[in-house]
């Protein structure tokens, strides 16, 4: 039976591409602990790195192994410190200074110096929002918890290994990391055991880097993500199937039995339209995507698109694909359809007034949909013209009359109206993507309108799959039992996801249906 389980943190974890821990891991983590399986991480960052970890991630932690087992912490409190030697910190220091070799070291209570020249900008790279000054000064005999020499070349690692039998040596992708002699991520892992009354068999480690061996080394069985390199796969008794960012921690602890499958009972798709279903690399939906749909019809789920496009602006999909939809969710949530019934959330003529007075004094351009959803560009401009290709559709020009609005996008690259944009939409619903600003009735937003169809047809929250890619997206995807990122898609979107799938141009919405066996 097991009951503890330690992990690696950069790449096991957290994600590098991401830049945030998968929200499936959190998901993963906590059900670990809710089963009474005691949880550490144990990683190389040293002390001074640990702000920068994931709080969700690290709030879920039994203890905390830093700096590959130099210091242990666990309640948020340091409760063993393994310092190396004075007569090795001196040989190695020495050593450092001689061969004009950049390094840092960590004393005792965890404060990070570094010393000699360092390449221009790289420990604002390493380090950014870790430290918030970088103080270089020399060492003066302290007690040393870590070093780290940064790119020494390859004969100068041989001779850094063999400059005293005191100390161990961790390697790095920037250098060797060196501390106490035998202190590894093996001796985090013992620490761990002792600390929480574990056996060998009773413990899992999970890792991605040749650091990560020696923890393997002590627990019965071991995992590799499917990244890691052969000689870290060959050390593991077990590999995951998938990558990190596609699930690949909880697809393998569900095979392995110490989770259980999340149970769905999705009835009904939210479908986001542009860069989810709708390639605007190759202006068309893709016949993967197509067959998708199709097979999902078949298998008799209920689907809906949910797009920030107008009425007039979804024509511009194909009828093959507008004829398999149950219903759509338009405008951002201002306009749904059921049962080619149209429904509307038209935004208070005085609440939109300020801000369209003001777009109107200042002869910015604006895309306004209107009560009687008619879509218009408020003039010629370049960017109706990019409209017209991004939709593949065009619409009229006509100015703005102060016509009672569903619906309208004003697009603003001067940052100095900021403040006075922001003050005026404060009685309306204001989304920033990536293009652009959309307006709404205040409260109206794809993710309350999705529960209010949802609500109409006479189903549940849980019984919601949704697939986005952008920001307006992701309060969609929080709503939604079952949610789904593109892996094109924005950041917010990705953080708030259930799953994350693969790239729209690598079939990624296909891919995802796969992966929960809602089609074939």
């Amino acid at each position: 039976m097991v009951k503890g389980i330690i992990f690696d943190y950069d790449e096991t974890l957290y994600s590098h591409e991401l830049k945030f821990v998968p929200n499936l891991t959190l998901k993963t983590l906590r059900k670990l602990k809710e089963k009474g399986i005691k949880l550490a991480l144990c990683t190389s960052r040293e002390q001074f790195e640990l702000n920068d970890l994931d709080k969700d991630c690290v709030a879920i932690m039994d203890l905390i192994v830093s700096g590959n087992g130099s210091t242990i912490i666990k309640d948020n409190q340091v409760i063993e410190k393994n310092t190396i030697s004075s007569i090795a910190t001196k040989t190695i220091i020495d050593y450092l200074d001689k061969n004009n070799i950049p390094y840092h070291y960590s004393d005792s209570e965890g404060n990070v110096y570094f010393f000699n020249k360092f390449p221009e900008g790289l420990l604002e790279e390493f380090y950014r929002g870790n430290l918030s000054e970088f103080v270089f000064k020399e060492y003066e005999d302290e007690k040393l918890l870590n070093i780290l020499a940064y790119f020494p070349n390859e004969k100068q690692k041989e001779e850094i290994s063999l400059l005293t039998s005191e100390v161990s040596s961790t390697s790095l992708f920037c250098g060797p990391q060196l501390a106490k002699k035998g202190i590894d991520k093996g001796y985090g892992v013992r620490k761990f055991m002792e600390i929480f009354n574990l056996t060998k068999e009773e413990t899992i480690s999970v890792g991605d880097a040749l650091s990560d061996i020696p923890m393997f080394k002590e627990t019965a069985v071991s995992i590799s993500t499917i990244d890691a390199s052969e000689e870290v796969k060959f050390a593991s008794t077990h590999i995951m199937p998938l990558t990190i960012e596609e699930g690949g921690l909880n697809r393998l602890l569900i095979k392995l039995g110490i989770i259980e499958k999340e149970p769905y009972d999705i009835k009904i798709f939210f479908l986001d339209v542009d860069n989810t279903i709708y390639d605007h690399s190759i202006r068309e939906i893709r016949d993967t995507t197509l067959e998708a749909l199709k097979q999902l019809k078949e298998k008799g789920y209920i689907l809906f698109i949910n797009s920030g496009r107008s009425y007039d602006e979804v024509k511009g999909i194909s009828q093959e694909v507008l004829d398999l939809m149950d219903g759509m969710i338009l405008s951002n949530g201002a306009n749904y359809i059921i049962d080619e019934k149209h429904y509307f959330k038209p935004i208070d003529i005085e609440a939109s007034k300020p801000l369209t007075d003001f777009f109107l004094k200042r002869d910015m351009f604006f895309r306004y949909v209107t009560i009687g959803n008619k879509t218009y560009y408020r003039k010629e401009h370049e960017r109706a013209e990019r409209l017209r290709v991004y939709y593949q559709n065009s619409f009229p020009i006509k100015e703005y009359e102060g016509e009672q609005l569903i619906q309208f996008v004003f697009y603003n690259s001067d940052e100095s109206l900021e403040d006075e944009i922001a003050y005026l939409s404060k009685g309306v619903q204001r989304t920033k993507i990536s293009s652009g600003n959309e307006i709404a009735r205040k409260g109206v937003t794809k993710a309350t309108t999705m529960l209010k169809v949802t609500e109409l047809l006479g189903l549940k929250p849980e019984n919601i799959c949704a697939f986005g890619d952008s920001n307006n997206d992701t309060e969609m995807l929080k709503a939604a039992r079952l949610s789904v990122a593109m892996g094109n898609g924005c950041f917010n979107c990705k953080k708030a996801a259930t799953f994350i799938c693969p790239d729209i141009k690598e079939d990624g919405f296909a891919r995802a249906l796969k992966h929960f066996n809602f089609i074939d």
